[in-house]
């Protein structure tokens, strides 16, 4: 399951979450019959659904990548502080 860091799970809306047993069952399931998806009323509130869901994605991964960049920017500055301060 796909989870987000501020969102929770981000596919909740596409796939219908399984009993124990059914996900016992799906282990024999060769064929994927047993695979169940929640409905949308109409096709164009599915759609809405889904491309939320891919920017929502979008947007977590662009807000991970700038917290690492800040992450990494503030060690750098770190190290260049203390060479310059002679502690390194």
């Amino acid at each position: 399951m796909l989870l987000s860091k501020r969102g929770g799970d981000i596919k909740a809306h596409l796939f219908a979450r399984p009993s124990f047993l059914s996900g016992v069952a799906r282990l024999v399931d060769v064929l994927g019959t047993l695979n169940e998806y929640n409905s949308a009323p109409n096709g164009n509130l599915a759609d809405f659904y889904a491309t939320r869901a891919d920017w929502k994605a979008v947007g977590d991964d662009m807000w991970e990548a700038l917290r690492q960049f800040n992450y990494e920017a503030i060690q750098k500055a770190d190290r260049a502080t203390q060479q310059c301060l002679g502690l390194f």
